[in-house]
């Protein structure tokens, strides 16, 4: 999609030299936080399954929570906003949601995460803490 093609030239100008980035792009952290919260936002409204929303996540989504946790919340996406704060180190709370929704069992609202996929999901946040 654009968005994906444009965050991919905003992360391609970060990984150059200063000196070698083209003039105007100094503000790229700016952009890519803006971009990847309306990508991510997008993605959550409009695909059906998550690959694309799972790919952007791994690879660094550099949203802030403060700007997508509400949203998320809205859309009772925890699982999305469990991986964002585990891009943004907050292990504390990962664990804490993971753990919420492995109580919750079958009859959790939001996407369904298996119960094997939730376990792995908090082993890797205990390993990344």
């Amino acid at each position: 999609s654009y968005f994906l093609k444009q965050r991919g030239a905003l992360l391609a100008q970060e990984r150059l030299p200063a000196d070698e980035r083209i003039q105007g792009a100094a503000e790229t952290a700016h952009l890519l936080r803006a971009m990847d919260t309306a990508l991510l936002k997008l993605l959550i409204e409009t695909d059906e399954d998550d690959a694309r929303l799972l790919d952007v996540l791994e690879a660094g989504a550099r949203c802030a929570v403060e700007d997508c946790e509400g949203f998320l919340r809205e859309r009772d996406r925890l699982d999305v906003l469990a991986r964002l704060w585990k891009a943004h180190g907050m292990f504390d709370l990962v664990l804490r949601e993971w753990s919420s929704m492995l109580r919750a069992g079958p009859d959790r609202k939001g996407p369904r995460t298996s119960t094997s996929q939730i376990v792995a999901e908090m082993g890797d946040a205990l390993r990344s803490a």
